[in-house]
């Protein structure tokens, strides 16, 4: 792509429009009416613009320069590392528990996962399907898998008093 004049004049995206904007007020010395016709905002809306501007260059300038200069991504945000949560399920697996066994562990410690992402973590992490077992054999897994019940807390109880009307 050849730059030429035609690059710098005809923003290319909403932040390159919103920076021309700005550029043409503060550079140009623009009436913001004239800013907003040219490039095609409301004049409020341009105004709104200037107050947000000016609020973020009277805060930190880094936050600035990321505004208009980053290329902003669309979608999810990449996942940084390892999953707690995918850690758990992989050890769940370990002591032979089911998808459906683990979903329900799971459900117990507050994790909020599908069975679909249970079995997408474990076939991207190599295990293969549970054979069939029967029920003696379920049982006995899952009494290994046993769960700490959350520690009972003495309430205090105070006298109270109502009263109720028919």
């Amino acid at each position: 792509m050849a730059l030429d004049k035609e690059f710098f004049v005809t923003p290319y995206s909403s932040s390159h429009r919103q920076y021309e904007a700005l550029r043409a007020y503060y550079v140009e010395g623009l009436p913001a009416s004239e800013v907003a016709e040219r490039f095609g905002y409301s004049y409020a809306g341009f105004r709104v613009m200037l107050h947000k501007v000016n609020k973020k260059i009277s805060g930190d300038t880094e936050e600035f320069d990321q505004y208009f200069f980053n290329q902003k991504r669309v979608g999810r945000k990449p996942k940084q590392e390892k999953n707690q949560t995918d850690e758990l399920i992989i050890q769940l697996r370990k002591k032979y528990l089911s998808v459906p066994d683990i979903k329900a562990i799971l459900d117990t410690l507050e994790y909020s996962v599908c069975e679909t992402y249970i079995y997408k973590v474990l076939k991207s992490n190599g295990f293969a399907r549970l054979p069939r077992r029967n029920q003696e054999v379920k049982t006995e897994v899952l009494s290994n898998a046993s769960l700490k019940a959350p520690e009972s807390v003495k309430l205090d109880f105070v006298p109270e008093s109502f009263t109720a009307t028919n």
